[in-house]
């Protein structure tokens, strides 16, 4: 189950200039796309502006939108597989 906090992190690192750390975002961002929580999690980080989102706080939040943007088109639309 994926949190706000570790949803967050996860947009930080793949923001990362480090591949490996990249790679490792990727992974736990589509393995936490399942989880009921991610996607209001994603909507709170882009949404709320109390959030203490750091220098790429702009980045982050453009992140989490297009995550959230890419989760409709794939789970959420009519003939999705889940």
């Amino acid at each position: 189950m994926a949190d706000v906090a570790q949803v967050l992190h996860a947009l930080r690192l793949a923001l990362d200039p480090n591949a490996e750390l990249r790679h490792e975002s990727s992974s736990f961002l589509q393995q936490a796309s399942m989880s009921p929580l991610y996607y209001s999690s994603l909507v709170r980080i882009f949404s709320a502006h109390d959030l203490d989102l750091g220098p790429a706080g702009r980045d982050v939040r453009l992140q989490a939108l297009v995550q959230f943007k890419n989760g409709v088109d794939k789970y959420w639309r009519r003939g999705a597989p889940k």
